[in-house]
């Protein structure tokens, strides 16, 4: 019985022990490079220290002009993260991706925030800021979840990096300040895996997304019949029809 109990011990540890040296590393840099995952991005100023770290990155065959109207829409009330539905929706997050650039969504400012499910769930998904924007480089929202007047707790940044006249690398950095022991369990074995999936699955639909946009864009001849490809994947159609108003953020 004894030689049972210590051999279940160790297979427990073992596994632990695989998850914390083989998987997890892959799981905080899924797709980014040594250099992405080391360099300073914006939203590294506002995370506490000591704040776990994920980076995760994806090469888009766009530009980032293309890519830009995609990311500034993400949230609760408006595109959702084009990420799986069926899940977040598990949870009761009320999320519902859209398929195009709506014009109602662009207007996104420093200060506004970004739910990133129903606020009924705010204790379990925190409300985000937005913090800072430079259009078609950088978006950045600051998560709170502490008491009403407590700083953030952590940065969810979005960098676009050229590569050239036809792709970008999208790069996202997720950074929380978790409560003492209980915050830090739960982050390290739950909301880990649990962002590695969901950021993967918004990489992989905006991936879609876009290049769906992009084919209606050309023309007969595969020419873009907007006149160039800067307005092609992430243009704003005013003519599009909208659809229903999202629910609001607020």
């Amino acid at each position: 019985m004894r030689r049972r109990v210590l051999s279940s011990w160790a297979a427990v540890a073992g596994a632990a022990a695989a998850y914390h040296f083989l998987i997890r590393p892959r799981i905080l840099r899924r797709g980014a490079t040594d250099e992405e995952a080391m360099r300073v991005l914006p939203g590294d100023e506002i995370a506490p220290r000591g704040s776990s770290r994920s980076t995760m990155a994806t090469t888009i065959s766009a530009t980032p002009e293309e890519i830009w109207p995609w990311l500034v829409q993400v949230g609760w009330g408006r595109s959702a993260f084009y990420s799986y539905n069926r899940i977040e929706n598990l949870l009761g997050m009320d999320t519902h991706n859209a398929d195009r650039v709506h014009p109602e969504w662009q207007n996104v400012k420093v200060g506004d925030t970004m739910w990133m499910s129903h606020p009924r769930l705010r204790y379990l998904f925190p409300k985000t800021e937005v913090v800072r924007i430079d259009p078609n480089r950088a978006l950045v929202f600051a998560i709170y979840g502490g008491p009403r007047d407590a700083p953030p707790g952590g940065a969810w940044s979005f960098v676009l990096d050229r590569i050239d006249d036809s792709s970008t690398r999208l790069i996202s950095r997720l950074q929380a300040n978790p409560p003492p022991l209980i915050g830090k369990l739960i982050i390290y074995g739950f909301m880990e895996p649990a962002h590695f999936v969901m950021q993967d699955g918004m990489f992989r639909g905006l991936k879609e997304r876009i290049q769906s946009e992009m084919s209606r864009a050309q023309g007969p001849g595969g020419e873009a019949t907007y006149g160039n490809r800067g307005v092609g994947a992430g243009r704003v159609d005013p003519t599009h029809d909208r659809g229903p108003a999202a629910a609001s953020g607020e």
